[in-house]
């Protein structure tokens, strides 16, 4: 085994953790859907956060080809960057069982923390690019990146819902561009 397979392992372990937490909560919210009031709001963070855990995943193969040196950093700073994820996984779609009846409130109250992980995931991508692959943070093509680390702290702040509804749609489109741009078709 390599010292790439350890990561990709752990990295993989992790991703597959997050993705697994999302979709058993969209799976336990729908089935409840008689007794709970669902929103798409939350729906759609959430749909954001398994997009950049398939990303990530996805991306995790690349780097066998671009990094050939293996430091504890490195690790520890990818291994970060899979942990938000998986946190922002579980405060998007939280189902604390029997008391949840209405998904706004929980988005609200606990859901909304996640997109101030997602904004930390996105300041450590800028950290990680930089430091490792010497991708400086202030570039003109970072412009769509500083968007996703802003609109989610926005999103966090505002109460009213028709900002929040801009700042999810907004993000979500970019968000998903930024994911198909970044993510070569094939390896």
């Amino acid at each position: 085994m390599t010292p790439f397979d350890f990561i990709a392992v752990a990295l993989s372990i992790i991703l597959g953790l997050g993705i697994t937490h999302l979709l058993s909560s969209a799976v336990r919210i729908v089935i409840a859907r008689k007794r709970v009031r669902l929103d798409w709001i939350p729906f759609t963070w959430a749909f954001c956060i398994f997009a950049l855990h398939l990303q990530y995943w996805w991306a995790i193969y690349e780097l066998n080809t671009i990094h050939t040196e293996w430091t504890l950093g490195f690790f520890l700073s990818f291994i970060a960057a899979a942990v938000l994820l998986y946190v922002a996984a579980h405060f998007i779609l939280s189902d604390h069982g029997e008391n949840v009846t209405d998904m706004r409130d929980v988005f609200q109250e606990h859901g909304k923390y996640a997109l101030l992980l997602l904004s930390v995931y996105v300041g450590c991508g800028f950290v990680i690019n930089w430091v490792y692959f010497n991708n400086f943070p202030f570039q003109l093509a970072n412009i769509v990146m500083w968007l996703l680390l802003v609109l989610p702290i926005v999103a966090f702040f505002k109460s009213d819902r028709r900002t929040v509804v801009i700042l999810t749609v907004l993000y979500f489109l970019l968000a998903q561009y930024t994911n198909y741009a970044n993510s070569p078709l094939s390896y």
